[in-house]
């Protein structure tokens, strides 16, 4: 029977890789496990490091655009001339006539019904209301003669005063603001106009104090207006 002899060189090399296959599938110890990479950071001494603050997101900056302009002129909410509306309504009740001898003074009494409406001429602002009956026939104390009267300070700077009414408008009191047409009181007889035709003495004035009864009771001639008014022209006063 034949005998093999395995050479040297080739039992060596097979001993030598049986050792690396029993090498590999052998458990490795835990022991020798490598550690698992861990990432590190050296932070400097407490005393040396910057507090940190959070930081609040912010929006992004924006240019600004800084436009100047010179305000433009709006006319006057008040029309002009003004608007004017002839003191007793309805007019076709009332009756007045030119001439202001008989007062001594200029201002014009207008007739009318008691009862008929008397009103703001203009846009303006109460300034007088006398809303009782303080004359005495006695004393005829001039201050007290109208009786019952409004006076308003119109927006066209001129003063209308209405007297001897018999009624003042609900209302109407120093300070209240009136457009022109609204009721400031009915036509009456109040005053030293008692015993007399029922009239509204009207007058007009320059604006002064709200005591100046003088001034308050006619300062310049109504009538050139009182007929522009009746007929809807917008004339506004002017002394002479």
């Amino acid at each position: 029977m034949a005998t093999w002899r395995v050479p040297p060189f080739i039992a060596f090399l097979t001993f030598w890789l049986a050792g690396c296959v029993i090498a590999v599938l052998e458990p490795t110890p835990e022991s020798t496990l490598a550690a698992p990479l861990a990432l590190t950071a050296t932070l400097p001494p407490k005393s040396t490091r910057t507090p940190f603050h959070p930081v609040t997101p912010t929006a992004p900056r924006r240019s600004t655009l800084i436009l100047t302009f010179t305000p433009a002129v709006f006319p006057s909410l008040t029309p002009y001339p003004p608007k004017y509306v002839f003191p007793v309504q309805p007019a076709s009740l009332a009756r007045f006539a030119e001439g202001v001898e008989s007062h001594g003074y200029p201002a014009i009494d207008i007739f009318a019904p008691v009862g008929a409406k008397f009103v703001a001429v203009t846009n303006g602002v109460v300034e007088f209301v006398s809303d009782e009956d303080r004359w005495q026939p006695e004393s005829d104390h001039p201050a007290y003669r109208g009786g019952l009267a409004v006076a308003i300070l119109g927006e066209d700077g001129w003063r209308y005063y209405g007297s001897h009414l018999s009624a003042i408008a609900e209302g109407i009191a120093p300070g209240v603001s009136v457009d022109a047409g609204q009721l400031l009181g009915e036509v009456g007889n109040s005053g030293n106009a008692y015993n007399k035709t029922p009239h509204l003495h009207f007058g007009i004035s320059r604006p002064t104090y709200a005591g100046d009864w003088v001034t308050r009771r006619g300062e310049i001639d109504p009538f050139p207006y009182l007929l522009a008014w009746l007929d809807g022209v917008d004339l506004t006063p002017k002394f002479p």
